[in-house]
């Protein structure tokens, strides 16, 4: 979980605050591509939505078919 700042309204004007966001890295292996999406949930009571694709990938290795449990590698940047 990270903090980052949001332009919001608040009485007719634009106010910067700071809110948590969480990201979540959902991988899928699909006819030997990998398939990374990325969700992202502002605020505590916030609604996950869509955040980002990677690209597909080719992958033969068995270490890269089992099942990824941790995202590594920064969200915001990818």
């Amino acid at each position: 979980m990270t903090l980052k700042e949001f332009e919001v309204k608040s009485f007719k004007k634009k106010v910067r605050k700071s809110k948590p966001v969480k990201y979540w890295g959902i991988i899928a292996i699909i006819d030997g591509r990998k398939i990374k999406v990325i969700l992202r949930k502002i605020g505590d009571n916030g609604q996950l939505h869509f955040w980002s694709v990677v690209p597909a990938w080719t992958t033969n290795k068995y270490r890269d078919m089992k099942l990824y449990s941790t995202m590594k590698g920064n969200p915001e940047d990818d």
